[in-house]
């Protein structure tokens, strides 16, 4: 299906947002600047944008020292219960928001596109591993150590193996900016 005008109107300061990580206040001040480019306010396009794509982010309340996220056992919390900072500013307004995009909509959007899904294939088509060369998380030690292999979900072995169909998804996590230990450093 072919993208509108009215898609573009939404799509483009969107990606201009997005590509150049402009900040919300530079962003607010573009219909001033271009008055006759009709730019609608940056909730407006978040909005426009999630409701085209199915993507609904969800927004997490944190601490501000990032010692926790208002989540489960701490969704109804006021302060953080490790340095007692409090969660909303004089205003009721969270001090610090994480916001998330649910992985599965991701992946579906990822396979639903033919040249993406193509580029995911490259570990079980193009990869070729030279041992005693790492040039990709393929020719890591674990990885290596993981083919072959049956996947095991609660000490039960299942029927198939660790990356045997071509179509297999690597999942790796980063955790810059977290740090998930009580003696933690603040990043």
């Amino acid at each position: 299906e072919d993208l509108t005008e009215r898609d573009l109107e939404y799509l483009r300061p969107f990606a201009l947002k997005v590509d150049t990580h402009m900040p919300g206040k530079t962003f607010s001040k573009l219909p001033f600047a271009f008055p006759q480019c009709n730019v609608s306010s940056w909730k407006s396009v978040q909005s426009y944008v999630a409701q085209q794509s199915g993507f609904e982010p969800q927004v997490y309340h944190c601490c501000v020292d990032s010692c926790c996220a208002f989540t489960g056992p701490f969704s109804d919390k006021e302060a953080c219960p490790y340095c007692n900072t409090p969660r909303y500013d004089a205003k009721g307004r969270p001090r610090k928001e994480f916001v998330y995009l649910p992985l599965i909509p991701r992946l579906k959007a990822f396979l639903a596109n033919g040249e993406m899904a193509a580029k995911m294939e490259y570990r079980g088509k193009e990869h070729t591993h030279q041992p005693g060369i790492t040039k990709d998380v393929m020719d890591s030690e674990l990885y290596r150590t993981l083919l072959g292999k049956n996947v095991t979900v609660d000490g039960r072995s299942m029927q198939h193996r660790f990356f045997e169909d071509a179509r297999d998804v690597a999942l790796g996590l980063s955790t810059d900016g977290f740090a998930p230990f009580k003696q933690r450093v603040k990043t």
